[in-house]
Formats: structure tokens, C-alpha cells, sequence
């Protein structure tokens, strides 16, 4: 709740470089957030609530919370004007200022960041009876697929990211699959059609708590 509040001060700030709307004239703002089942829409939808209760009266303005692919898609919802404000992992937003893959070539310079809103924790869940070194070697070799979350998401990219560093590369190093949401990923991981799943998020993340309850502990 004190970091939402602190969102809305920051929020209203950024405010101050909209045009005033007139008397009786409304606006809404659009909050780009990513596929139910995570940390980002139930977020959005809370930030986008309390902006509307604290600024629909004073300025004309309400948000409304968009569910999409993640940080990736989110930013370039940002840049085409498709979204007013965007919840997004600092990773993809930092290789889009510098122009890097999946941005690149060009930097992406309409980028601005209002307030941190909490520390993200990249999950690498796996079977039990899949782990020999209990580190992210164990990945190396499998034959289930793992899920990288849905295609275009800031899941996909960081988790990529983080892999590639370690010489492990979705799609050769294992089987890699897509889901559309972390509630897709939960179910799949319950029905025992993936072995594993990168679910980065603020702790406690939904999907990780359901994974971890089916399995007994993955």
C-alpha cells in the first residue's frame, strides 16, 4: 500500500507534463501491464484504481490497466502511443535505451522511469527428480521442455539473457517451450507437460507458490 501511494505522488508529477484538460473534459491513461496469473496486472489494476480515485476530480484523468506479453511488448506500446505508463523489467528497459536485442538497432529514447516499484526474482523451478547439481547446469540436456513464459515477454528475454551468460541457449541446451500466461505455466507444470519454467516476479508470485504446492516442492 506505501509503495502504491508513493506511485500515485510520482504519478502525479508526471501529470504536470500532460496538457490541462478543460472543464468537464476527461482523459484516460492506459497502463501496460502483462498476462494475468503474474505480479504485473494485479499491480496495474491496483495502481490504475488508486490513480483514477486521486485524479479523476482534480485533473479529468483515469487509468485503466491493459493486459499484455510483458515488458517487452510494453515498451513498444510506449513508443507507439499505444500506452500511457507501463510496468517493465529494468533489463529490457536498459537494452532498449541502448539499442539491444529485441530493440535494437536504434536506442529507444522516449523512455522515462518514474519509480522503482519492487525487486524482481528470476525463478528457475525444476522437478525434483530432474536436479543432479542443483544449480542451472541441471537444465543442460533435458528432454522436457522448460517454459521461457509467452513470446515477446520481458519473462523471455531476461531469462534468455541470463542463460546465453551462463552458455546454456533455449531450444538447444533444452527443449523450450510458451505459455501465455503464468497460470498457463502453473497448469502445464501441475499436468506434468513441461519440466520446469522461468517465472521471474515480486515475491510471493502466485504461479511459483501453486508450482512448488503440486509438486510437494519442485
Amino acid at each position: 500500500f506505501i509503495f502504491l501511494r508513493m506511485l500515485v505522488l510520482c504519478t502525479m508529477l508526471l501529470v504536470m507534463s500532460f496538457p490541462e484538460t478543460s472543464s468537464g473534459q476527461e482523459r484516460n491513461l492506459s497502463i501496460a501491464t502483462a498476462t494475468p496469473g503474474g505480479v504485473y496486472h494485479p499491480v496495474g489494476v491496483g495502481v490504475a484504481s488508486l490513480l483514477s480515485i486521486k485524479l479523476a476530480n482534480r485533473h479529468g484523468l483515469t487509468a485503466t490497466a491493459m493486459s499484455t506479453t510483458g515488458s517487452v511488448e510494453n515498451i513498444r506500446l510506449l513508443v507507439s502511443g499505444e500506452a500511457d505508463l507501463a510496468i517493465v523489467q529494468a533489463l529490457a528497459a536498459l537494452d532498449a535505451v541502448e539499442g539491444r536485442e529485441p530493440f535494437g538497432p536504434n536506442p529507444v529514447v522516449e523512455l522515462s522511469a518514474i519509480t522503482l516499484l519492487w525487486e524482481n526474482v528470476e525463478h528457475f523451478i525444476l522437478r525434483k527428480e530432474l536436479v543432479k547439481n542443483g544449480d542451472l547446469s541441471d537444465l543442460d540436456g533435458l528432454e522436457d521442455a522448460v517454459s521461457m513464459g509467452s513470446q515477446g515477454s520481458g519473462t523471455e528475454h531476461s531469462g534468455t539473457v541470463l542463460l546465453k551468460a551462463l552458455g546454456l541457449l533455449p531450444g538447444e541446451s533444452f527443449p523450450a517451450t510458451h505459455h501465455p500466461s503464468y497460470k498457463s505455466t502453473a497448469q502445464a507444470f501441475e499436468s506434468g507437460d513441461i519440466a520446469g519454467a522461468n517465472p521471474p516476479g515480486g515475491v510471493p508470485l502466485g504461479a511459483v507458490v501453486r508450482m512448488f504446492a503440486s509438486s510437494g516442492g519442485a
